[in-house]
């Protein structure tokens, strides 16, 4: 009985942990631009790591454009990525999402936000 409650314990466990979704932010990952990027889950599982771990304030636009790549629109002193776009029956996206960053003097980044639709 004891060794029951063990196992189930550990597949409890399992399915909990399993349920995470993040991704270690890859730069090489994060730049692939594959037939199906827009729908693929990547960026959106990365982008939480990408926040926490690489410190994007102060960074120069060079050294955001070496980290994740020609931005996807730039507007201003704003550079826009796109994450992820979910469809369903439609051919309108029922969910988007993108990170957007700005720059501030000396085209040091000033501020980051994800923006979702």
């Amino acid at each position: 009985m004891r060794l029951k409650i063990l196992y189930f314990n550990f597949l409890l466990f399992l399915i909990i942990t399993s349920c995470d979704k993040k991704m270690e932010f890859d730069s090489v990952v994060w730049n692939d631009r594959s037939v199906d990027w827009q729908i693929n889950q990547d960026r959106e599982l990365m982008v939480e790591d990408l926040i926490a771990t690489k410190l994007l304030i102060g960074l120069h636009k060079k050294e955001i454009q070496s980290l994740l790549g020609k931005p996807d629109s730039v507007l201003n002193n704003h550079y826009f990525y796109f994450i992820f776009e979910k469809y369903e029956l439609d051919i309108d996206p029922v969910y988007m999402s993108e990170l957007e960053i700005t720059f501030g003097k000396n085209e040091l980044v000033q501020k980051y936000n994800i923006l979702k639709k």
